[in-house]
Parts: structure tokens; sequence; C-alpha cells
């Protein structure tokens, strides 16, 4: 059976799903608070990006949103449901993006996510900048 990776606009009956798949990964985020109904519900109505759910052969496996920069995209929010990690969804879904958004395209990833730092690596991405906190 051929794989068709899809992007679809996120709609307000995904925003459950979203959200539990969000929390059940959000070690993977800079903010890792858990999200609440409500404030997804608010996140969903005020948004300004481009938010869109990626689908597996019709069936949701992530999400991923872009955002416009002076110096090309910004992807952020970018989660692969782990039952379809590592089937080439990231590597299809960077065609579509790059069929559709002129590079350079810029991605944020925590220094412990080395399974994501690997993928993007693969897919062509080099170390920009490094992001510092102390707290």
């Amino acid at each position: 059976m051929h794989t068709i990776i899809t992007l679809r606009p996120i709609e307000k009956q995904d925003l459950e799903w979203a959200r539990q798949l969000r929390n059940a990964n959000k070690t993977y985020f800079f903010d890792s608070r858990e999200i609440t109904r409500t404030a997804h519900a608010q996140w969903f109505a005020s948004r300004t990006e481009p938010f869109f759910v990626i689908e597996y052969n019709g069936v949701p496996a992530g999400t991923i949103a872009l955002r416009k920069i002076r110096e090309g995209y910004e992807i952020q929010n970018v989660l692969i449901d782990e039952v379809y990690r590592r089937k080439g969804v990231l590597k299809q879904v960077m065609k579509t993006i790059e069929q559709q958004c002129i590079p350079p395209y810029f991605v944020d990833v925590l220094a412990t996510n080395k399974d994501a730092i690997q993928a993007y690596s693969r897919l062509g991405f080099s170390l920009f900048s490094l992001r510092l906190r102390k707290e």
C-alpha cells in the first residue's frame, strides 16, 4: 500500500486529540506544562499562524505549525505520534513545505531531544544558533 502523507488545517474537532498528543509528549517542548482543555480552546480561537494536522493515510499522525519570519519560515510545534515515527512522515512533510514555502527554514529543538536533532540533521538542517537559559 502506498503511504499518503497530507497536511490539513487544524479544526475544532481535532483539539482534544492534539491536546492529548501534546501533553503525552510535553517533555519535548520548551514549555512542558500540561495544557488544559480551556487553555487549548483559547489558543485555537486566538491563533494567528497556520497550524496543521499531519495525516498518515487519512489518520491524524501529528502536528506542525509554520510562522513566516523576515528570514524565511520558522517550523513550530512539530509532533509525530510515536506510532508513526521512523516512517518518513517528517521527510514527506518537509517536501510539502519546500514545495510551497521559500527557504530558509528554522526549527528550535531541545538539546536533550537527540532523536529530533538527528531527524532534522538527516533532512539537511544544521546548527545555526544556541539558546541558553538561566533559572
